[in-house]
């Protein structure tokens, strides 16, 4: 994906460089080209201590994104939108493109970004203010362009990873209890 910043009006393409990266002890960060680009992005916020950064906001990949709130681990994850999900033709899964970041005041308890979504059947913009703390909250607004005739449309879907749980015994030798996103909804 693409990403900008918006300082003071102003558009700023953000290019992708390996250097932007610290890779710890991996050995790889000369083999990445300056072409790869970005796969999503992260939003951090100093919940308790100001010079303590704790992510808030993720964007990771297709149209994923998932926001949490002071003292909580991230759970489920949101969706931009959900195309023909059961369908026995297949599931299409569109993506953010492209992203516009609005950088805040330094003072500024929220943050507002801005993303294009892109896919065969449907095009949108959509525009994010998170305000992060306890609660946090998102507001995502959205505008859809159908393409083509979509038969059954996701809006706010949500979605949760599971691999073994209450429901699903331990695989052998697994030393975790558990391992998915979410126990339920709230």
């Amino acid at each position: 994906m693409q990403l900008n910043t918006i300082e003071e009006g102003t558009v700023k393409r953000i290019n992708f460089s390996p250097n932007l990266f610290t890779y710890g002890r991996n050995k790889f960060a000369d083999k990445i080209t300056s072409d790869l680009g970005f796969a999503g992005f992260r939003i951090a916020y100093p919940f308790s201590q100001r010079e303590e950064f704790n992510h808030v906001l993720v964007f990771a990949g297709a149209s994923y994104f998932r926001a949490v709130a002071k003292g909580e681990v991230f759970g489920l994850t949101g969706r931009g939108l959900a195309i023909d999900t059961r369908l026995p033709s297949g599931e299409e899964f569109p993506l953010f493109t492209e992203f516009w970041l609005e950088r805040p005041a330094p003072a500024a308890r929220q943050m507002k970004l801005y993303g294009l979504l892109d896919s065969a059947s449907v095009t949108g913009g959509y525009a994010f203010t998170v305000a992060p703390g306890d609660p946090t909250l998102l507001n995502v607004r959205a505008r859809l362009f159908m393409r083509k005739t979509v038969r059954e449309l996701g809006i706010a879907p949500l979605t949760s990873m599971f691999f073994f749980g209450e429901e699903k015994s331990r695989p052998s030798g697994e030393w975790r209890p558990e391992v998915h996103d979410s126990d339920g909804l709230y």
